[in-house]
């Protein structure tokens, strides 16, 4: 099934607030994967798994855009353990890329680059990633110490690190059946 996802203003709001709108978001759009709060920014970013976009609209103010989700067990190698172990003690950060037009093949050999450049990091822990493959960008969750331990990673990889915010899990699931509010 395709992968959506959807950059949403919601403006100043509290926690508890950005909370609220993922469980609105979870009632209107089953398919929510993930959604991650930007507190500096007043966005939530958000990720459907869905037959079709998620609706657009005054019931749910988003405009969705394909995503194509990046992992380590699909991208990375697969015996290589993460060596900030499970990124304890980390604060969560989205970062967000904007790359130079990319086939699928190369695509795969940056990712795979830059997941294994991530794993030489003790404080810093790669999650996820989602590919908006139709205007090049790349939107990055890590688990990091500092901003900047990110930014030299970027460099050393040598992709783009156009935008790092803090940003706070507010809904996470594995698929559709076990969604949970964090």
């Amino acid at each position: 099934m395709p992968y959506f996802a959807t950059r949403t203003e919601i403006g100043p709001v509290t926690e508890p607030d950005a909370v609220r709108f993922a469980a609105e978001v979870a009632g209107i759009q089953p398919g929510l994967l993930g959604a991650y709060w930007t507190p500096a920014r007043g966005q939530v970013f958000a990720v459907h798994e869905a037959a079709a976009p998620p609706g657009t609209g005054p019931d749910y103010p988003g405009e969705a855009f394909p995503v194509l989700p990046i992992t380590a067990e699909e991208y990375g190698p697969p015996a290589l353990e993460p060596a900030a172990g499970a990124g304890e003690g980390l604060q969560l950060v989205l970062v967000r890329r904007q790359l130079s037009p990319l086939t699928e093949a190369q695509f795969r050999a940056v990712a795979l680059q830059a997941i294994m450049c991530a794993h030489e990091y003790d404080d810093m822990l790669w999650l996820r990633s989602y590919w908006d493959v139709e205007q090049n960008q790349l939107n990055c969750l890590f688990r990091t110490r500092t901003h900047d331990l990110v930014r030299e990673h970027a460099a050393r990889s040598r992709i783009p690190c156009d935008e790092i915010n803090d940003a706070v899990e507010i809904f996470h699931t594995k698929d559709a059946k076990g969604a949970k509010l964090l």
